[in-house]
This record gives C-alpha cells, structure tokens and sequence, in this order.
C-alpha cells in the first residue's frame, strides 16, 4: 500500500515537471497582441488577448475588429519549442446567419516573446504576424480619470465584454 502511494506520488511529480515547460512557455504569451491579416486588397485587424487564470489555466480569444466579431474562443493551444499553434473551431449567428469559423494559426515566437511570425490558414493561407500591444485602457480616453467615489471599495457585480470596451454591472459593498 504505501509503495503504491509512493509510486503514484512519483508519478503525478513526473508528470508535473514534464509540463512545467510548456506551461512557462504559453505563460510568457500571456497579454494582448495585434496584427494584420492582409487577403488581396482587404486587410483585417486581429487581436489576441491570452488571460491566465489564478489556477494557472491560460484561456484565450480572438477579435476581428474591421468585421466586428469580438470574443472567439481559442479551441486548442500548443506550444512547442518557440512554435505556436491556434486552433479556432466556434459557431456564431452573424446578421441572422450561423457561420462555422474554423481555423488555425502557426506562427514562431522570437527569442524576447514580443513578436510572433505566422500565418493563418481559414480556405487559404495568409500572412499574419502578431505584435505584443500594451493592455488597452478605455479607449474613449488617453487622459488619467478622476476617482469616483464607486472605485474606493469592493464591488459586487459581473463584468460584461461589450465590442470596443468592457462594461461592470454592480454595486458597491
């Protein structure tokens, strides 16, 4: 029994060691990033934002801000030396439409994890290259706001993604 426990201990430390890796390497993603995607004469705004949950868990979406689709979710990650891999695989209803958005991104990481040289494959491959950007505050302003008196203590409420900004329902406590 307790050579059982050691073994079983061993393992889960083998395994976890073996991922310490590659968790390093998506949490250095972690952040907003921006490109181009250029098709012909049009080209298409992207942006990428990697979010890190407390429990280690790094999420992500992607936003196509010319065509207004905001918060498509990243099905699949993988980072495999400085090789990244996106898999898109999502439906949404557009104008009434339910349009399957699948696709994928494979890009290389340079050395200071600011840049990332790819290409996006969706029918038909094209350039996109993604550059780290700084976290957007409210874009409706660059200027420093005065406190309300609604940022002095804990809130209670839910945060809302709204296309261009993001929007807390609550209250303070």
């Amino acid at each position: 029994m307790k050579v059982h426990f050691i073994s079983r201990l061993a393992f889960i430390a083998f395994v976890g060691l073996a991922l310490l890796p590659l968790c390093r390497a998506q949490s250095q993603l972690v952040g907003e990033w921006q490109g181009t995607v250029k098709a012909g004469n049009t080209q298409l705004r992207v942006t990428w934002h990697v979010v890190a949950a407390k429990d280690g868990t790094i999420t992500s979406t992607i936003d196509n801000l010319d065509q207004k689709i905001y918060g498509l979710p990243v099905s699949s990650m993988t980072v495999k030396g400085d090789t990244l891999t996106l898999t898109l695989d999502t439906v949404r209803v557009l104008d009434g439409d339910t349009i399957n958005i699948r696709g994928t991104f494979t890009g290389t990481i340079n050395a200071d994890a600011t840049e990332i040289h790819g290409s996006w494959f969706q029918g038909q491959t094209l350039e996109l290259d993604l550059k780290r950007v700084p976290a957007q505050a409210d874009p409706g302003s660059s200027e420093p706001k005065e406190e309300s008196p609604l940022t002095n203590g804990p809130l209670v409420g839910s945060c809302h993604r709204v296309p261009g900004r993001r929007r807390f329902a609550g209250r303070q406590v």
